[in-house]
């Protein structure tokens, strides 16, 4: 860290960021399991159900490119704080849906209400870390992050053996206003000093600037496109472990659990590589590699064994992938940190949204196939650009 940064940053702060970047996998996971009994209670199609993860992936996009500008002008604190409160009330209304279309729209809410701390959690890293320190404070964020796909799937799958979805969205509430208490403690880490002197709507006018700028941008959509891919596996994932291959909810929790550990594990390791452009060359390399394996498996109706290993191959490049490309990105537009943060994560929150209604269109094995394999090969082929792009320019010391 640089010598204007604090050093040590507290453990309530780290768990703190730790708990606001895993706030989207509980968003986006813990109802998993539910996806398919969901499709009976509302008496609609797998696609419809699948519609609430998309609409709250839209609204984690769209509220990151909102709250991330406004970060910038106001600090970190203020608009954390409203998000939370906004996500408790929407997750409050999800309990009582009795509609497909209604629990849709309000996801679509739940999802502006995440964005807060999705977006600000990198914001604040990058207020307070840079280079090397930055790169590994968002390492294990990312690996420590991994514990809540683990858990939030699991949970969801042990609440479904005694209770139904509705319970699932009573413990997201609790969630959100246990981290709504805890935000009143967290330090401002964007001073008055520090912020941009400029209108609001000049503050939004800079993502122009922000897409000029081509290391970032390189980055961000790098992501995107992996991000393409890992969503596409998180709405797909319950319908081919339940009803493709007949496992109950809560052992399709289990086996979403030890992918989601892998990727938390991976993230920890690529702080391990000399810089964190190799850690992105290697895992492209396995995400395509191992996208292709997935995918035959799928179509040639591969035994269930089979299958997980190579999917939770591929879970592991997204560690390798996720974590290194944030630190890159946020370090290429520093002066812009809460812009950078909110286009990086809508960016790939957008991807995401994309992807999960397209694996529900005809049969699913060939959709996810097609998903996955597009992820993957646009994922290498960006790497690539990358890599040459960085041959001819200094390379950052951050691993």
């Amino acid at each position: 860290m640089t010598d204007t940064k604090d050093p040590k940053p507290s453990v309530f702060l780290l768990i703190m960021l730790s708990a606001l970047t895993a706030f989207a996998p509980f968003v986006t996971d813990m109802y998993l399991p539910a996806l398919p009994s969901m499709t009976e209670t509302f008496s609609t199609t797998p696609a419809q159900v699948q519609l609430g993860l998309t609409t709250s992936m839209l609204g984690l996009a769209l509220g990151q490119l909102i709250i991330g500008p406004l970060s910038d002008k106001y600090g970190r604190k203020r608009p954390l704080i409203l998000t939370l409160i906004l996500f408790a009330v929407s997750s409050a209304l999800c309990i009582f849906s009795t509609t497909i279309g209604s629990f849709v729209a309000l996801r679509f809410v739940q999802g502006l209400g995440a964005s807060g701390g999705v977006v600000l959690s990198r914001s604040i890293a990058t207020d307070l870390c840079s280079g090397r320190a930055l790169a590994t404070v968002m390492a294990l964020i990312g690996a420590i992050s991994g514990i809540a796909p683990v858990i939030s799937p699991v949970l969801g799958g042990w609440i479904l053996s005694f209770s139904d979805w509705r319970m699932v969205f009573a413990l997201l509430l609790a969630i959100g206003i246990v981290l709504l208490a805890a935000s009143f403690r967290l330090p401002e880490s964007h001073l008055a000093q520090n912020r941009q002197d400029l209108s609001v709507l000049q503050s939004f006018g800079q993502i122009r600037e922000l897409v000029r700028n081509r290391t970032f941008m390189t980055y961000a959509v790098m992501q995107a496109a992996a991000m393409f891919a890992f969503f596409g596996q998180i709405s797909a994932s319950p319908f081919i472990f339940q009803t493709h291959y007949g496992f109950s909810a809560f052992a399709y929790s289990a086996f979403f659990a030890a992918n989601a550990l892998a990727i938390g594990i991976f993230a920890f390791l690529s702080t391990k590589f000399k810089t964190p452009q190799k850690s992105l060359i290697t895992g492209s390399i396995i995400l395509l590699v191992t996208a292709s394996c997935v995918s035959a498996a799928l179509i040639l109706n591969a035994p269930a064994a089979l299958f997980e290993a190579c999917l939770f191959l591929m879970m592991s490049s997204f560690g390798l992938i996720l974590a290194p490309s944030t630190a890159l990105a946020m370090n290429a537009a520093r002066k812009q940190a809460g812009l950078a943060s909110a286009v990086l994560g809508a960016a790939g929150f957008l991807s995401g949204g994309i992807a999960s209604p397209l694996v529900g269109l005809g049969p699913m094995k060939f959709s996810t196939a097609a998903v996955f394999m597009t992820g993957a090969i646009l994922t290498f082929a960006i790497m690539r650009f990358a890599h040459r792009s960085d041959a001819s320019a200094p390379q950052p010391s951050a691993a």
